[in-house]
């Protein structure tokens, strides 16, 4: 009799957890009938708000009940949309905003290397430390603006430059700065 007991009793629980998953109704419209007319039960709506890279941002008017990647999957999105970025399983929250960022591209990763070789190929070409203008020295890896004015100040009060040592007079630069520097200056 105990036996029954406790399997009547996992069977109603079992029954109370199970309940809520077996009485859930689809999110699609239900018909309703009256006596007169056909009513239609449409389900809650909430406003949400989505921008970056879709093809057609603002605002939506979607079903309470949807996921992110519900509406991911209701819009379009632009081919470079980073989705990685957004928890795709999470509930959309009423009146919120989503942005879908842009993947960092190939092409910007490309132009950034032209822009590093660029200016390496431009060091490749000796700059005259005697003659060389303030942006021309900053163009010298580890010669930033101040240190620029500090040469080009030292060289109009003292004259030219007459062996890489001459550098060692200058503020700020070292043995170690003029060993760095050395494959980049000309005389």
């Amino acid at each position: 009799m105990k036996k029954w007991f406790i399997i009547c009793g996992v069977i109603m629980v079992m029954g109370l957890v199970l309940k809520p998953y077996i009485n859930q109704q689809s999110p699609k419209q239900v018909m309703i009938t009256s006596p007169k007319h056909f009513v239609k039960k449409i389900p809650p709506k909430i406003t949400i708000h989505i921008a970056g890279e879709v093809v057609n941002p603002g605002v939506y008017e979607v079903p309470a009940n949807w996921t992110t990647l519900d509406l991911i999957q209701a819009i379009k999105i632009r081919p470079n949309a980073n989705l990685d970025q957004l928890k795709l399983a999470t509930p959309l929250k009423p009146n919120s905003r989503i942005l879908i960022k842009a993947k960092k591209s190939d092409q910007k990763k490309a132009k950034k290397r032209n822009k590093r070789s660029n200016k390496k190929n431009r060091l490749m070409k000796k700059v005259m430390i005697n003659e060389a203008t303030a942006s021309e020295l900053e163009g010298i890896p580890g010669i930033g603006p101040v240190m620029a004015r500090r040469i080009i100040t030292y060289r109009n009060q003292n004259g030219r430059f007459i062996n890489l040592t001459d550098l060692l007079k200058v503020k700020g630069i070292g043995k170690k700065t003029i060993t760095k520097i050395k494959q980049y200056i000309q005389l």
